[in-house]
């Protein structure tokens, strides 16, 4: 929540199923997470920063303390590797997505472990994609069907609402995440491209382009810095701030720079 943690998994070398938590300030190891034995997939801070949720090639995921690193809960039920999981923004709903031979999203209770819901998820090849989000209130998560579209999910009653049609082939999509006002919905693809999207009808507001995948997206939050502005991250070796306009579009702000030989990666989802 302060920004004073981060959370990654990898403890020996070669050891890809702990999860340490390391202090910001000083880079020490607070916290050592051991249970997974399978190569974990993501890890993410509850909202007030008490809990931890990561997931699994090992199909679960598991709630940790945040604190003491002991294993609150082991959730069990998906049918293939879990490749992603995230707290609902108040803390109480945990979403998971199955991989290949799963190819659910499924809704569970943090608290009881109890499965709440199911939804079709995406039956192609899946690779730690983070293809799922909440809407800020809660009411609604997005998250890929096919592997050119989203849908847009009740969370009460797994109703379909939307689905959202644009990305093309040969890929797939990458990435989704909802704004801070939950009015829009942003994608990123493999066909080099994000795409903004109105949260409550569906329709492709904007097509941003980029020369390779779009790999990560992140929005500012609500009162800090330029009032709706994002990034967009990708394997051409650039992430692009992007502002919103009076006309409602989006403005290309800044290239904060580029990365050597790799990806650009968002992980602002590990701290805390």
């Amino acid at each position: 929540v302060d920004g004073s943690r981060i959370v990654g998994a990898g403890g020996d070398p070669g050891d890809s199923t702990s999860l340490l938590i390391w202090d910001v300030a000083s880079g020490d190891v607070l916290v050592t997470l051991v249970g997974h034995e399978a190569m974990v997939n993501r890890a993410r801070f509850s909202p007030d920063g008490a809990q931890i949720v990561s997931c699994s090639s090992d199909n679960t995921f598991r709630l940790w303390d945040a604190a003491s690193g002991a294993e609150v809960r082991k959730f069990a039920g998906h049918t293939g590797m879990v490749g992603d999981v995230c707290f609902s923004p108040d803390g109480a709903k945990l979403l998971s997505n199955g991989g290949d031979d799963d190819a659910t999203v499924r809704l569970w209770d943090a608290t009881s472990g109890e499965e709440l819901l199911r939804v079709a998820g995406y039956s192609g090849n899946f690779v730690f994609l983070n293809t799922h989000a909440f809407s800020p209130d809660g009411t609604r998560f997005v998250c890929r069907r096919g592997a050119l579209t989203l849908s847009v999910w009740d969370a009460a009653s797994g109703d379909e609402l939307l689905t959202l049609t644009g990305h093309t082939l040969p890929h797939t999509v990458r990435c989704v995440c909802y704004t801070p006002d939950g009015g829009t919905i942003i994608s990123g693809g493999y066909d080099f491209t994000a795409r903004v999207w109105d949260a409550a009808t569906g329709v492709c507001r904007q097509v941003i382009e980029h020369t390779c995948t779009v790999l990560g997206l992140a929005c500012l939050p609500v009162g800090v810095g330029d009032d709706g502005a994002f990034f967009t991250a990708s394997w051409d070796q650039t992430v692009r701030k992007w502002t919103v306009g009076p006309d409602g579009k989006c403005y290309l702000a800044a290239v904060l720079g580029t990365t050597r030989g790799g990806s650009a990666r968002f992980h602002d989802t590990l701290r805390d």
